[in-house]
């Protein structure tokens, strides 16, 4: 009898049929649901007629296997049903049962691990493989979640402030002082300017006044 679901305390199989549409298609959309539910997706090769896959699929109410494969959701494809299209998508396996490692697009990443992993498929043999599998994908998973939940470094074109010592501090002041000191200088050299010009134009009106009148008192003097 082929297997179609499982659903487990925080744990999920379930299958995916070609009537349902293109392999790559409910892939995308079975991921997006198990990354939304804060779970590990993978996808898992089973057949009816194989016994290792069918005592997997028996132990799925062990504690122990419950425990190996928490957080996961598995797209369960069987391998009769979805024939060549699962080595055209890259799920190509020498035996069964197996499980693959995918990315957003549905594509496997590398890692899997089948029956080959234990002996006897046994709870007791297969849940300490499993469990060391579904631990790295769940520690890669968690890797990925912090790297997208921290902010981009900033980076500045400015240089970095230097704290100004003692003897910079005191540097500057003296320039800003001898600055002020300039300036005033400046300034007072212009209003000596000034009062000088002005007492300048003042000793040249007089003169002009004393010639006005000298040539007046003589004008008169010449009409007498």
């Amino acid at each position: 009898m082929t297997f179609r679901a499982f659903e487990g305390p925080d744990f999920r199989f379930d299958s995916l049929t070609v009537d349902g549409g293109p392999l790559a298609v409910q892939l995308v959309a079975w991921i997006a649901r198990a990354n939304a539910a804060g779970r590990v997706p993978c996808v898992y090769l089973t057949a009816g007629w194989c016994p290792p896959s069918v005592k997997l699929e028996r132990a799925l109410t062990d504690p122990q296997m419950q425990r190996a494969l928490r957080e996961v959701e598995a797209a369960t494809l069987d391998i009769d049903a979805w024939g060549d299209q699962l080595g055209a998508a890259g799920f190509s396996a020498s035996n069964i049962p197996v499980f693959f490692a995918v990315d957003a697009q549905g594509k496997p990443t590398g890692p899997t691990i089948t029956g080959a992993a234990w002996g006897e498929n046994t709870p007791e043999n297969m849940a300490p493989p499993l469990e060391r599998f579904f631990d790295g994908l769940r520690a890669a998973r968690t890797s990925d979640l912090r790297s997208e939940r921290q902010p981009a470094a900033v980076h500045s074109t400015m240089p970095p402030l230097i704290p100004a010592s003692p003897s910079r501090v005191r540097s500057i002041v003296m320039v800003i002082g001898a600055l002020l000191l300039l300036l005033v200088a400046a300034w007072l050299k212009v209003s000596y300017g000034e009062q000088q010009q002005r007492e300048q134009d003042g000793k040249e009106r007089e003169e002009r006044i004393r010639q006005d009148v000298q040539k007046s008192i003589q004008e008169a003097l010449h009409n007498k």
